[in-house]
């Protein structure tokens, strides 16, 4: 074997290892967001599509979820499998690729919010809400994170520009 070829072997395998942990990541990823999700709907299900989730193992034929539902009194069922969710993509705001049985399935997931009036707060939302607030804050005047001055008017300035929104609906 010549060094061109060798080097092509090593640059294919490389390119291999880096499609296997880019498959891996997309199946990973799905999992977690179908954690997060409050809603699922597979292709036209109902609102009411129940799933669960498994451990992810590297293995294609691995069943990794399972979609439920019930339509007109008939249950219905949709499984992914690493392989599958693998191969898929993100068009839009769903996730398309192959069941377990090889036939095309479109996923869309939906965080769920409580709705709450005008002027008040979901408490479930509190800590995301601070811990995210806080972030943009220090990113926006880091000397918030070493006790440095801060200057009250741009403090103020930066508030009525980042959440003069938030401000106005609590005003309402």
């Amino acid at each position: 074997m010549d060094k061109q070829q060798d080097q092509k072997i090593r640059t294919d395998i490389r390119q291999g290892m880096a499609a296997q942990d880019h498959a891996h990541a997309r199946v990973v990823t799905l999992i977690e967001l179908l954690n997060r999700a409050g809603q699922v709907q597979v292709d036209d299900s109902p609102a009411d599509t129940t799933w669960q989730t498994a451990t992810v193992e590297g293995a294609p034929g691995n069943e990794v979820v399972r979609f439920a539902w019930s339509d007109n009194h008939h249950g219905f069922s949709v499984v992914l499998t690493e392989g599958g969710i693998a191969g898929g993509e993100w068009t839009g705001g769903s996730f398309f690729c192959e069941d377990a049985e090889g036939a095309d399935t479109q996923i869309s997931l939906f965080e769920t919010v409580p709705l709450v009036p005008p002027g008040h707060v979901a408490d479930r939302a509190v800590p995301e809400a601070r811990t995210a607030l806080a972030a943009r804050l220090a990113a926006a005047f880091p000397a918030f994170l070493d006790d440095g001055a801060v200057n009250g008017a741009d403090l103020v300035d930066w508030i009525n520009q980042e959440l003069g929104a938030e401000l106005a609906a609590l005003r309402r």
